[in-house]
């Protein structure tokens, strides 16, 4: 039943073969980057934001949380824009992070994945209330540019790149879904433990829609519902507001 998870046989790799080791880096640099662009632009967005108030103290949850929101679409752009500039030579932009055509299927699916992922977090994890996901306020508003480039751009990074570099190194489909999801839950490690368990759980979901559809549009829609539906409840939720 797992071949279904198998890649299309008219999906090439255009690129040259890579090594295991290689790969692997490129995994793990793929979790490190938009992290650590993240913290270094919300760093200075607080940074920034002390030197004009010149408020004394911890900063307010509330300014960690508009620095997050802030940071996050610089930093999750700026990543894909990084990765290809650094691998444009070895295949297309589509090939890269694997945007390929989309079918009215791959929609269905992607709402499908999305609908089963709301209810497992407001039904099973309890974590954000359907009530938080389906009101409309302006912290709402506000959590949708953050919400919808976290989902796009670690849909292309994670279910597309880095399906793309291990392909390359000569592995299938399981080291394809194990390399997406550890990836995805170490670049969620703010979260802590259990943050960065049900993180990659959700990514290796997302990177076996994404290996059986042959492209990330399915998986980058089914993300893009789940984010916009539980931010910002599940950002203020862990941090207690």
């Amino acid at each position: 039943m797992l071949d279904v998870l198998e890649p299309p046989a008219d999906l090439p790799v255009l690129a040259p073969a890579i090594s295991l080791r290689k790969a692997i880096g490129w995994t793990v640099a793929t979790a490190l980057v938009p992290l650590v662009g993240y913290l270094a632009i919300s760093t200075i967005y607080i940074t920034l934001w002390y030197a004009i108030t010149r408020y004394q103290g911890p900063p307010p949850k509330s300014l960690i949380l508009h620095a997050m929101w802030a940071s996050v679409p610089f930093s999750s752009f700026g990543a894909v824009g990084l990765w290809w500039t650094l691998h444009h030579r070895r295949g297309r932009f589509s090939e890269l992070f694997k945007l390929r055509g989309a079918t009215f299927a791959d929609i269905l699916v992607g709402l499908a994945a999305g609908a089963a992922w709301i209810v497992i977090y407001g039904a099973v994890f309890r974590i954000v209330s359907f009530q938080q996901m389906f009101t409309v306020d302006m912290n709402k508003l506000l959590a949708i540019p953050a919400a919808a480039s976290a989902a796009i751009c670690e849909e292309m990074l994670f279910r597309g790149f880095v399906l793309w570099i291990i392909v390359r190194a000569g592995k299938d489909w399981r080291w394809q879904m194990a390399a997406s999801a550890l990836a995805f839950g170490f670049g969620h490690v703010l979260w802590g433990p259990a943050g960065m368990f049900w993180t990659a759980v959700l990514g290796a979901s997302l990177a076996a829609i994404t290996i059986w559809r042959g492209n990330v549009w399915a998986a980058l829609l089914a993300h893009l519902v789940l984010n916009l539906c539980i931010e910002p409840g599940l950002i203020r939720n862990v941090m207690g507001m």
